[in-house]
């Protein structure tokens, strides 16, 4: 009985013991460890950080308490983004990560944006010379700011519950530009917004507002106190195309606006007239510089200057014609749209020279030269137009010439004129403005003309033929209803 009781104790013992090892062999303790600190610094950009995660359980997730912060799973690891913070305080929210019943929680310190930002709007504060009160619009990234000012011509005030910042300049009787700096202030931080206040009007642009009406531009030149004194007139000889503003400029006292028709709807041409010494000046190139512009004619070139300003879209022209009335040299400057052809346009298989013979041919020759090739002289036309006139089978309409003095068929040739049934045939049209097409550009090329510039004055684009001693006057021409191609053949001169 003793020895039963003794063996029994020991099984008893025996079980407890191996009951105790399985359990120190099966550890069945939950886990959940993130391979971090429990606060996370992050940059002001666009940050990420990348965090191994250790769970007993494979499966865990995680969410983000904040909409600038995202979080997503990959493998074992939890990558955290979060958004540039454009504030200039610093940003925290927390993440938290499950796996069964076990929570960790992370907190996310952004840092905040190291510079102070502001923008205006308008993007420019520029105010004309006259005194006046300009009220901006002002985005920061600082809670709370201020704005200070130390010149003396403008007053400012700022209410930056609404962010507006209300600007005062007195009248600027200078001619020059004048500048000011205010400067917004956030704590240490400081940001500078610059007002510039135009002077007396000197050296000024057209309003190149191409495709607009005339009472937006009247409306633009009359705040800069101009004055119009003149308006289009289809009937008068010769045509006034424009509406002409005199200014208050001391250097262009005239600037004129064309529009299509001779009405008052898109604009396609405006005209500066000063003083021809005052256009030429470097300071006035300087100036178009300063305005985005660039030269684009050779240096070897003096006569007539070209320059582009490729963002407002805009060619200008300026060189020097000769007054009817008073003989006075006057400068010109000349601007129009910067276009590009819209769709392929057909041209003409090969260019037609004509008779060529400048300075040779007599008027019995020429005429001649006609019959030969298929063309039919036409008295009626040729007394309208006030020169002898053949009209020619398409895709010409007819050809015209023009004579030295002398007697009646024995006066030399001077120069011809071709005129095409369609003027598509070599130009497309923006506005009322002619422009080569690119297939007759190229058409030219291969008959070995070289393009010499475009003449605002004549609106016509003036080619040269070294070898053939030709010169090429092209543009188009209206006949009743019809706008044809013409193209003016002359002898090259030196």
């Amino acid at each position: 009985m003793k020895t039963s009781l003794f063996f029994s104790g020991i099984l008893a013992s025996l079980l407890v013991l191996i009951s105790s090892c399985q359990k120190d062999s099966l550890d069945t303790t939950r886990k959940l460890e993130l391979d971090t600190e429990p606060l996370v610094h992050l940059e002001a950009g666009d940050s990420e950080k990348i965090i191994t995660v250790r769970a007993t359980h494979r499966e865990w997730t995680a969410e983000a308490y904040a909409t600038w912060l995202t979080v997503r799973k990959i493998g074992n690891n939890l990558v955290i983004n979060a958004e540039s913070n454009e504030t200039l305080e610093p940003r925290q929210a927390k993440i938290k990560v499950f796996s069964a019943d076990i929570t960790q929680t992370l907190e996310v310190k952004q840092a905040g944006y190291p510079t102070l930002l502001v923008e205006t709007d308008p993007a420019e504060v520029i105010f004309e010379k006259n005194a006046s009160t300009i009220s901006i619009r002002l985005k920061t990234n600082a809670k709370n700011w201020s704005i200070s000012n130390t010149a003396s011509w403008i007053t400012v005030t700022s209410d930056p519950e609404s962010s507006i910042v209300s600007i005062k300049v007195e009248e600027n009787r200078t001619k020059e530009i004048r500048t000011a700096h205010l400067t917004v202030h956030s704590g240490r931080l400081k940001h500078t917004i610059l007002v510039k206040q135009r002077g007396l009007l000197h050296f000024f642009l057209p309003y190149n507002e191409w495709g607009q009406n005339f009472s937006n531009i009247r409306s633009l030149e009359l705040a800069r106190n101009s004055r119009l004194k003149a308006s289009p007139n289809p009937n008068r000889s010769p045509r006034i195309p424009d509406y002409t503003f005199s200014t208050t400029s001391t250097a262009f006292p005239e600037v004129k606006y064309e529009f299509v028709d001779y009405g008052s709807r898109t604009l396609y041409a405006t005209t500066l007239i000063g003083d021809a010494d005052i256009v030429r000046s470097d300071a006035f190139h300087e100036y178009l510089i300063s305005e985005g512009f660039e030269r684009v004619s050779s240096p070897n070139q003096t006569s007539q200057l070209e320059f582009v300003n490729r963002a407002r879209k805009t060619q200008l022209y300026i060189y020097a014609i000769r007054d009817g009335q008073s003989q006075q040299v006057r400068g010109v400057v000349f601007c129009r749209p910067l276009h590009k052809q819209p769709e392929p346009m057909p041209t003409l298989e090969h260019l037609e020279l004509g008779i060529t013979r400048h300075g040779e041919a007599t008027e019995a020759e020429v005429e001649q030269w006609e019959q030969t090739n298929k063309g039919a002289f036409d008295q009626e036309f040729s007394n309208i137009i006030g020169t002898p006139f053949f009209f020619v089978p398409e895709p010409f309409y007819g050809r015209g010439y023009f004579y030295r003095s002398g007697a009646k068929r024995s006066r030399l040739l001077d120069s011809y004129v071709h005129l095409y049934t369609r003027h598509t045939l070599g130009i497309y049209r923006f506005g009322g403005m002619d422009y080569l097409t690119d297939e007759f550009r190229q058409l030219l090329e291969r008959e070995g003309f070289v393009f010499s510039h475009f003449s605002p004055h004549a609106r016509a684009y003036l080619y040269q033929h070294q070898g053939k001693r030709l010169a090429l006057a092209i543009r188009s021409m209206e006949i009743g209803r019809y706008r044809m191609l013409r193209i003016n053949i002359n002898p090259l001169t030196p």
